[in-house]
């Protein structure tokens, strides 16, 4: 499998990730489908980020990132900030209203819990931060460990996740999600490695036969570790006491890998969820800002042809399509400007 296929496949299977986690914040879904989309989605947003990674280099990981997640979260902070200030529609407090969004958002809580206390959550927004500190922790082992045989960096990577658990636990919830960027480090390398093990499946004939095979064996084992409650909402922290989470999210990523090699093969349907997984971070920026500050029910539900307030299916696809349609104008406009800018050089 070349480069070019594998970081493909796994576009797919960010866009994947990605549109399951606008339907799982879909009002009134099923708690089961819930469950089932949580305990893989926002893993597999961790795992993804550094697959098919060339080189560990912190330097170059900190400058790609900084432009690549800080300079888009720090742009939600401030627009959040300013949406929030003009709807306070008092003048004389305003500013105090953006110098406390603005705090809270720089923090980057998921959620509340011990030491942290006077912060606010930022929503959906402490995906980005946390995913950059994340990603800057993994580089950062995996280049001290590189040339040190390759259970190092796992025991390393271990130990560092279990530190995560044990600081939710024991202490609280920290800023930008630190806790969780801990915690997070196992899916990387996990899905860091894992392209060995498919590279050498690929040697033996009947290997899709067997993916499909081993695939149909942990849907069930998935499912059912899902309906025992042992999966994760990485944002409340409920993998905190329950170990065998990771094998759960683990499980379900390495299904919506085969499920992305599959789509990969139909043309069309498998360009559109590409699309989605390169565009990913617009969409969740999007996604961020339409949770906390657009109200459906007064814009958008009222002028469908159909009901739409209350009935959780037809609000996840009308939500699902007007974010996506205005994700795809953002990205448009961001295409048109990164044009332009390489014309001026």
């Amino acid at each position: 499998m070349d480069n070019k296929t594998k970081v493909r496949n796994w576009d797919i299977a960010k866009g994947i990730a990605i549109l399951s986690l606008l339907m799982g914040n879909i009002d009134g879904i099923p708690p089961l489908m819930k469950a089932i989309i949580f305990s893989f989605s926002i893993p597999l947003l961790f795992a993804a980020s550094d697959y098919c990674r060339e080189k560990y280099d912190i330097k170059d990981t900190l400058i790609r990132s900084s432009k690549g997640l800080l300079a888009p979260y720090l742009a939600v902070c401030l627009i959040s900030a300013c949406i929030a200030a003009y709807r306070n529609g008092d003048i004389e407090t305003n500013i105090f209203v953006l110098r406390d969004k603005l705090y809270d958002m720089f923090a980057g809580m998921s959620e509340i819990k011990g030491v942290f206390e006077n912060l606010n959550t930022v929503w959906l927004a402490w995906i980005i931060i946390c995913l950059f500190l994340a990603r800057l922790i993994y580089v950062l082992v995996m280049q001290l460990t590189k040339k040190l045989p390759w259970f190092v960096s796992l025991i390393v990577i271990i130990v560092l996740s279990a530190t995560g658990i044990i600081i939710s636990n024991k202490i609280g919830f920290l800023p930008w999600s630190a806790d969780i960027a801990l915690f997070s480090t196992i899916f990387m390398w996990a899905c860091d490695n894992s392209k060995h093990v498919i590279d050498f499946s690929k040697r033996f004939k009947f290997s899709l036969l067997i993916a499909s095979l081993i695939v149909i064996t942990f849907i069930p084992v998935w499912i059912y570790l899902v309906c025992k409650d042992h999966w994760s909402d990485l944002a409340s922290r409920n993998y905190a006491r329950d170990p065998l989470c990771v094998i759960t999210a683990l499980l379900g990523i390495f299904v919506v890998l085969i499920l992305s090699m599959a789509l990969d093969k139909l043309k069309y349907i498998g360009s559109a969820i590409s699309w989605f997984g390169k565009n990913s971070l617009i969409i969740l920026i999007i996604h961020c800002l339409e949770s906390r500050f657009f109200n459906w029910e007064k814009y958008i539900y009222p002028h469908m042809p159909c009901f739409i307030s209350g009935m959780w299916y037809r609000e996840m696809i009308v939500k699902v399509f007007f974010i996506l349609l205005v994700s795809a104008a953002v990205a448009g406009i961001k295409r048109l400007c990164d044009m332009n800018e390489y014309d001026n050089k």
